[in-house]
This record gives C-alpha cells, structure tokens and sequence, in this order.
C-alpha cells in the first residue's frame, strides 16, 4: 500500500512539473512594481476585474483554472461523501441534498449573470469588451 502512495505523489508530482517551471509574476496588482507605472484610482478597478477574472474565468492569467469551480467541485464531492456515509440516516440525506442544490444554484447564478451581461454585450445594448478597463496613466 505504501509502495502504490509513493507512486501516486511520485506521478502528482512529475506531472505537476511544467506548471511549476511555467510560473510567471502575474500579480493581480496591474502597478507600483518595478516596470509599472505608479498606481492610481483606476487601477482599482483593474484589481476588482482582475480578481474577477481569477474567480472565475478559465484559461486566465492567474492560474489557468477558475476557483469557482473548484470550491464547487469539492462541495459536490462532500455533498457525494455525506450522501454515501449516511446509511440512510434522513438528516444526513436531506443536507446532502441541501448542499448539492446550493452549490448547483451559486453556479448558475454566477455564471448565468456573466453569460446575461456577455448576451447583453452581444446584442449591442451593452458596449462590446465591457470587462476590460483602459487605465491612462496620468503623471
């Protein structure tokens, strides 16, 4: 059992590599580093779309994998394990249940309001690439 253990962490870790070697210095703060310009007021907007983007937005610079998903892939999984471990005790059903439908609602929610904005966007009443942000830098 021990020698299957050291094979998994062995393989995570091999296939783990590329991301690591991959790494760049994207921070979600777009100033004030070497190289940037000074920060100003809009730039806190740039922050707000950039922590938005890291949330939930696949293929990001941030990370490649939405947060979202993965804090509600794991509620399904203790969703799944409470489900299994009850041996038919109802309240345990019923809040496996519970979370289940909680974590299928905040995911439609959050992504149906950023696919109603991007239909808005699309049919022209809310201007084309509304998620991105000019920050002219002011001396």
């Amino acid at each position: 059992m021990k020698k299957i253990i050291l094979n998994i962490i062995l393989l995570s870790f091999i296939i783990g590599l590329p991301y690591i070697a991959n790494a760049q210095p994207v921070g979600l703060v777009p100033c004030g580093n070497i190289g940037e310009p000074p920060c100003q007021l809009c730039h806190i907007f740039i922050l707000f779309n950039n922590i938005i983007s890291f949330l939930l937005v696949p293929g990001n610079p941030f990370g490649g994998f939405p947060v979202v998903l993965a804090i509600a892939g794991l509620m399904i999984l203790w969703s799944g394990f409470l489900y299994i471990m009850s041996f038919g005790d109802p309240k345990n059903l019923i809040k496996s249940r519970e979370i289940l439908k909680a974590t299928g609602l905040g995911l439609l929610i959050v992504y149906g309001a950023w696919a109603a904005v991007n239909t808005l966007s699309w049919f022209g009443i809310i201007p084309n690439n509304w998620f991105t942000i000019n920050c002219p830098i002011i001396p």
